[in-house]
């Protein structure tokens, strides 16, 4: 990625974004540069894991260099908090 003074628009990094990126895809629609680190990969980059030192040394340079970090959480995480049988019934109280 190149230094703000030589690129000419804005730069968003987004980590963990998701095969479909839907932020950096609006974002690259108003013109800004792009650059992904997800592990299925993007429209925008190839597969990335972040596990890999060289992938996580090229995405530090990227962040240092970037206007806006997108950091998002796999949804996959927010699906048990979800499920209606996790849930305790209200308490009653005995008259």
């Amino acid at each position: 990625m190149l230094p703000a003074e030589e690129r000419g628009a804005p730069c968003v990094v987004g980590i963990m974004c998701g095969p479909r990126a839907p932020l950096e895809t609006a974002l690259c629609w108003l013109g800004w540069h792009v650059r992904t680190y997800d592990k299925l990969g993007t429209q925008f980059n190839p597969p990335a894991d972040l596990l890999d030192a060289a992938v996580r040394e090229q995405a530090t340079e990227d962040i240092e260099l970037a206007d806006f970090v997108s950091c998002a959480m796999d949804c996959s995480t927010l699906a048990d908090p979800r499920d209606p049988s996790l849930r305790t019934s209200p308490t009653t109280t005995a008259s």
